[in-house]
């Protein structure tokens, strides 16, 4: 899970020396001795040593904190019920099965690789129980993440034009989202009006509702991406489609309307 941005710099390497490649004096009995040449070459290459051992221990570090920062389960959470979680559910974009009483409420950002991988999961949920379960999907991008922003408005501007799903699966499917072209990934989610799509990613109205479900996420406290809320429970940890079709299954028996 996604929560906070890694270091924003990482050291990389020391730029080389070069070595004197000079014999060795002579000393005493023929013995050869370190002289001023060799004492500068082993200073180098105990320096040079030292270099590349402060960038292992740093890049150690690196991924050290990213693993922190972005993975599962989150150390001392638990699940915990959310109030009034209906009314956040409603102002979603409904994916799957739209009259689904069991209702699975996505809060992700597409920059966000724990929300990528989750996807598969839920649409594996989707197929488990067709007709029953109901995939909400509401935007919360990260601050970090410089890309997640335009790729929700690109969903969103897609969404206007009912081609909002297409676009969410495409946009999750993109490994690198520096090289995308919206146009593009719109003619691939079957977007028939281009030029009102690309009116609308400049329409600060798109912005309002991307920030109204931010909005939405702080307030209910959410702590990263991605934070699915099971038919009103909001889980502590990302769960794989075996959990969450046990999950689903054990509701459903307890409460065959969905409920």
């Amino acid at each position: 899970m996604a929560h906070v941005p890694p270091p924003d710099a990482i050291p990389s390497g020391a730029g080389s020396a070069a070595l004197d490649t000079t014999s060795p004096r002579s000393g005493r009995g023929g013995v050869p001795q370190m002289g001023a040449t060799n004492r500068r070459r082993t200073i180098i290459l105990d320096g040079a040593t030292a270099l590349v051992a402060l960038c292992a221990i740093a890049l150690a570090g690196a991924a050290a904190w990213d693993r922190f920062t972005a993975s599962d389960p989150i150390s001392g959470r638990e699940d915990r019920p959310v109030d009034d979680w209906r009314s956040y559910a409603a102002d979603g974009h409904v994916m799957g099965a739209p009259t689904g009483g069991f209702v699975i409420l996505e809060f992700g950002d597409y920059q966000c690789p724990w929300c990528r991988r989750l996807e598969p999961h839920l649409a594996a949920v989707q197929r488990a129980f067709p007709g029953e379960v109901r995939l909400v999907y509401r935007h919360f991008p990260l601050s970090n993440h410089q890309y997640a922003m335009p790729a929700a408005r690109i969903a969103e501007c897609a969404g206007r034009q009912n081609r909002f799903e297409a676009a969410h699966d495409l946009l999750y499917a993109s490994e690198d989202l520096s090289t995308l072209n919206a146009t593009d990934l719109a003619k691939s989610a079957g977007v028939a009006d281009l030029e009102e799509f690309s009116a609308c990613l400049q329409d600060d109205q798109v912005d309002v509702d991307i920030e109204a479900d931010q909005a939405a996420a702080r307030e209910i406290g959410l702590p990263g991406t991605p934070s699915l809320i099971v038919n009103g429970i909001l889980l502590a940890s990302t769960p794989d489609s075996l959990e969450l079709i046990e999950m689903v299954r054990t509701r459903l028996a307890e409460t065959p309307s969905g409920g």
